[in-house]
């Protein structure tokens, strides 16, 4: 049995269940199941939404599997949201979770801090182990190269969630040589680790853009948690500002549906950019996904899509 941990927002959750495809791919006689137990614990963006927003079956752990995975989790689930629950350190909670867990013959195979890619996650080659429990992130493309198309088309948005707002906007993207520009706010704004593409980054890329870009008919629509965003880095080009629609799936999706994306360093665009069908779509993305202290970390991207550097903002040498 295979175990995928769910946690963090929509885009998270879409390489979370990414992954599990390709488990389920290379494993076929094993059964894959989801730990959605962390937003139990805590509430981060709108919960655990990745079948509202797509039709997808997500098979959940039971009882008996919860109790072998979670350990003193458990006991903390059965508590009310908040509380006592936010005084208890979530990284404390995984190492008394990880070690119960093997004790129990579950192999714990982890994830969260790197953006490379491990290709021993896939060694399940071990005769005191039969339950895998995956706890990671798993944005490096590497892992699910050669199943993109089965990924892509496995994420069918549930079209009755748009409104009729929505659906005019579709048609004007559709109609226009439309870019999306995903500018993260939200949880984003003040934090060190993850506010990495500023007034430059925008900049250059508006730039790269319309000097790779041919068509003159050319519209900027800007996706942001927040109608009061600098729009001072697009000039002589039309433009608009769009908020968040019906829920964060709505948003991702209706950036799936211009003809170019400028994202952020954010799961959340890169996602919306890979769902673009436009066959001649230009993408372009900061190479640096978050950073540690003074140490960049690389944003593992798709080999045809642009890379600017979005380091400039920290004059940090090349």
């Amino acid at each position: 049995m295979i175990v995928m941990r769910y946690t963090g927002g929509l885009g998270n959750q879409m390489f979370q269940y990414a992954m599990s495809l390709v488990l389920k791919q290379r494993f076929p006689n094993e059964q894959v199941l989801a730990d959605t137990s962390f937003y139990y614990f805590k509430q981060e963006h709108e919960g655990f939404v990745l079948d509202t927003y797509f039709a997808l079956n997500v098979p959940k752990i039971n009882a008996a599997v919860e109790k072998r995975v979670l350990g003193f989790q458990r006991f903390f689930n059965l508590l009310p949201l908040g509380g006592v629950k936010r005084f208890v350190p979530s990284g404390m909670l995984r190492k008394i979770d990880n070690t119960l867990e093997k004790r129990r013959r579950c192999g714990v195979i982890v994830d969260y801090a790197s953006t490379l890619y491990n290709p021993d996650v896939f060694n399940l080659n071990n005769e005191d182990v039969d339950l895998w429990h995956y706890k990671g992130n798993w944005i490096n493309p590497l892992y699910w190269k050669g199943y993109e198309k089965k990924i892509i088309s496995a994420f069918c948005f549930r079209e009755e969630l748009l409104t009729e707002e929505d659906k005019l906007l579709i048609k004007e993207l559709q109609e226009t040589e439309s870019v999306a520009i995903h500018i993260r706010s939200g949880d984003y704004i003040g934090n060190a680790q993850f506010e990495l593409c500023k007034e430059d980054y925008y900049q250059n890329a508006v730039n790269k853009f319309l000097q790779l870009n041919g068509n003159g008919n050319v519209k900027f629509f800007l996706f942001s948690e927040s109608e009061n965003v600098n729009t001072s880095f697009i000039t002589g080009v039309p433009f608009k500002i769009i908020t968040s629609r019906g829920g964060d799936g709505n948003s991702l999706w209706l950036m799936s549906k211009c003809k170019h994306n400028i994202i952020a360093n954010s799961t959340f665009s890169y996602w919306a950019a890979l769902l673009n069908h436009n066959e001649n779509k230009i993408v372009i993305a900061p190479k640096y996904a978050y950073r540690r202290q003074e140490t960049f970390i690389s944003f593992p991207l798709p080999e045809d899509w642009i890379q600017l550097d979005n380091r400039r903002q920290f004059h940090i040498a090349k």
